[in-house]
């Protein structure tokens, strides 16, 4: 089982209130995608994905439950492994950024998987991103 993370802002919608949308889309989060002929493409043995022209570089991430536990346990936000949780955007960057900076007790894992955190975090805010998700 996996976790979604993003970055997110609030939006109102007339028929279902306040919702806690992403700031880009969750199909511009891989570098391919479908090809709208992809059976023809896998019958002739040719690689049924192409390039996403709507990419956007550190759009999103996944993790693995337990990884996503322990990534977000270590910056000081637990969450269950059924929830997930939201929070403001800056207090997941600053958590993040200190956690980078004193590089003490982080092994090469966590390293990596709060540094991709916080591309997503800064691609988010610079699209007005409030809030980070984890769902």
């Amino acid at each position: 089982m996996g976790m979604t993370i993003y970055a997110g802002a609030f939006t109102d919608d007339p028929e279902i209130g306040r919702t806690l949308e992403p700031v880009i889309g969750f199909a511009c989060w891989h570098t391919t995608r479908l090809a709208p002929d992809a059976d023809a493409r896998e019958e002739r043995d040719e690689d049924p994905f192409i390039p996403n022209p709507d990419y956007i570089p550190h759009g999103g991430m996944d993790l693995a439950t337990p990884n996503a536990r322990y990534v977000f346990g270590t910056l000081g936000f637990p969450i269950s492994a059924s929830e997930g949780g939201e929070w403001p955007i800056a207090d997941i960057q600053a958590a993040a950024q200190q956690a980078l900076d004193a590089g003490t007790g982080l092994d090469a894992y966590l390293r990596d998987t709060i540094g991709a955190l916080l591309a997503v975090i800064t691609t988010g805010i610079a699209r007005g991103a409030t809030h980070l998700t984890v769902h």
